[in-house]
């Protein structure tokens, strides 16, 4: 089977709804399922990509403000943080054929995360942000903008905060 792609997006969106007194079992199939088994995929397609003799691949995670602010959902941020480092290593591996990058979104207003809350932690967020939580829509122009300019520029930047940024 041969693929071929210029762009790959990432993303982990769902948190992960267990408690600290989760069983060890639960526990370990959602670290298993969000970590073990997309570090996999990710390098599967990372080895493939650097077989090609194209053009960079762009591979962009969409990472969390997790990774930096930490979570109610501390399974969600160890497996939003693991991910997060695991595209900072491959980048080092493979920085001659494909272009890493996380971008890391503050919360999105509208999204399935902001919906799920409740209206005191939404009105909380609102707050800290300063009024100012990005859209669904307006995160996926700027997604696609980056897409566009990214392939003629080549940012060198690994790590991009979008959005508000607050703890």
């Amino acid at each position: 089977l041969d693929i071929s792609f210029d762009v790959v997006i990432f993303l982990i969106g769902k948190t992960s709804k267990l408690s600290l007194t989760s069983s060890d079992v639960s526990i370990s199939n959602y670290l298993d399922t969000y970590i073990r088994n997309y570090a996999k995929l990710i390098f599967g397609i990372a080895e493939k990509v650097a077989t090609w003799n194209k053009d960079k691949v762009l591979f962009v995670n969409i990472s969390s403000r997790s990774v930096i602010y930490g979570s109610s959902d501390p399974f969600y941020a160890i497996v939003k943080s693991a991910i997060h480092s695991y595209i900072k290593s491959l980048s080092r591996l493979y920085s001659s054929n494909i272009e890493f990058h996380n971008l890391v979104p503050g919360l999105l207003k509208n999204s399935r995360m902001y919906l799920d809350m409740d209206l005191q932690l939404q009105s909380d967020h609102e707050k800290r942000s300063g009024g100012k939580l990005m859209s669904v829509d307006d995160f996926a122009l700027y997604l696609k903008q980056f897409i566009l300019i990214n392939h003629k520029m080549h940012v060198d930047e690994i790590d991009i905060r979008v959005g508000p940024q607050y703890k």
